[in-house]
């Protein structure tokens, strides 16, 4: 667990160490580091995502399961807050406690989970994950409009927070076209037609008619399977990063005005090229809930900031001979538990391109040389080929449907 001395500038190295060690022979043992060498059970929100993400790149499904499963019993309050986690925070500042998931977290760990459950055969669950992926999509989307009415309350606040984030794109609902394209694909090579119609329905309307989303779905309104037929998942860059920087908003104390200063969590995007076309924009996954969480956190943290400024001005103002050491230290203090929160779930990509086609398709394409002998030895069949492009040799799993 993160403690009182952590701040912005140590969490963001080792975000960015998980990043640079992100390839097969580095990626599993900077996981363990950033977790502290703890076994799963005992590990952190953020250090769960990690590790399940960790362990399935290196092909262990069963323990990325167990680290995604470990996480979700944690049943997290994705928009709510606790006056205990208040209350920490107003001590230690943002990074003090353990870190709160996005609602976007939750639907990458289905889509993980998914494929953890067909590497490790355990096909039954596949289905179960799907009905249990779709259920929390619904009721995150009816808690994200209560998050949007709720800080509509507050227009100053999110006018400036929304001009500085105007140029990013954003979903207008709570989404992940991968996973609903991965689950539909899964019923259509089941056989399970009506099932495979309404989850292809729905990535086609959110990835604009997409060729390959469209030619399942054919199949589908058809009920008929594909023969012969690979879909390569394809994931590269990485979703966006978070840094500190302080803006200045007002704070009222009984009859008087003072400028509170506060950390906010500013994005970074990486801008990757695209590859193919796109099915998930992580991007505009993650642009979705930030701009209504940092307007929600800004809220909390202006109270927060507001309270010491105030304790700041008491100590100062007190007639105690050691009033000007008690407002200094107060000043210092504050300073250091002003802390934005610069955390997320750091590895996952910035894009989700798929392909599709038979082998002698895709050999023809322009592909990682890696990528084309998985193609090549591939028998007669369906198949699934997830690939993530690394900083070095990319990751690829094979799996017959």
């Amino acid at each position: 667990m993160l403690t009182l001395t952590a701040c912005s500038s140590v969490m963001q190295t080792k975000l960015n160490t998980l990043r640079n060690d992100f390839q097969p022979d580095t990626f599993v043992q900077s996981a363990e580091s950033f977790a502290n060498n703890q076994p799963i059970e005992k590990q952190d929100s953020l250090e769960l995502l990690i590790s399940g993400l960790a362990l399935f790149q290196a092909g262990d499904f069963n323990n990325s399961d167990k680290a995604f499963e470990t996480w979700r019993r944690r049943d997290f309050d994705f928009t709510g807050t606790s006056l205990s986690r208040e209350a920490e925070i107003l001590v230690g500042g943002n990074l003090a406690v353990e870190y709160k998931p996005y609602m976007m977290d939750s639907l990458f760990v289905s889509y993980y989970q998914i494929w953890d459950a067909i590497g490790a055969g355990r096909k039954s669950d596949v289905r179960v994950i799907i009905n249990q992926a779709y259920n929390n999509q619904q009721k995150m989307g009816r808690v994200y409009k209560g998050l949007l009415k709720n800080n509509q309350k507050n227009p100053d606040i999110v006018s400036e927070l929304n001009a500085q984030n105007a140029q990013w794109a954003a979903y207008s609902d709570i989404m992940n076209p991968a996973l609903m394209y991965l689950s539909g694909i899964w019923f259509l090579n089941s056989g399970d037609y009506s099932d495979a119609q309404l989850y292809l329905t729905r990535t086609s309307g959110m990835t604009n008619n997409n060729k390959y989303v469209n030619a399942d779905l054919k199949y589908a309104n058809n009920k008929e399977k594909p023969k012969n037929t690979v879909w390569i998942f394809i994931e590269y860059g990485f979703a966006p990063s978070l840094y500190q920087k302080q803006i200045t908003l007002p704070w009222f104390t009984g009859d008087h005005l003072i400028l509170v200063p506060i950390s906010i969590a500013v994005p970074y995007f990486n801008n990757s090229p695209t590859l193919f076309t796109p099915v998930a924009d992580v991007n505009a996954m993650f642009m979705t809930e930030f701009n209504e969480y940092q307007i929600n956190n800004t809220m909390r943290d202006l109270v927060s900031a507001g309270a010491r400024a105030v304790l700041q001005g008491s100590l100062y103002n007190s007639k105690s001979d050691a009033a000007p050491w008690l407002g200094l230290t107060s000043t210092v203090y504050s300073l250091a538990t002003n802390n934005a929160e610069i955390r997320t779930w750091a590895t996952l990509p910035e894009y989700i391109s798929v392909l599709r086609g038979t082998k002698s398709d895709l050999i023809e394409m322009n592909l990682d040389d890696n990528l084309k002998e998985k193609i090549k030895q591939l028998g007669d069949g369906n198949y699934l080929i997830y690939l993530r492009l690394t900083n070095g040799i990319p990751v690829i799993h094979t799996f017959k449907l």
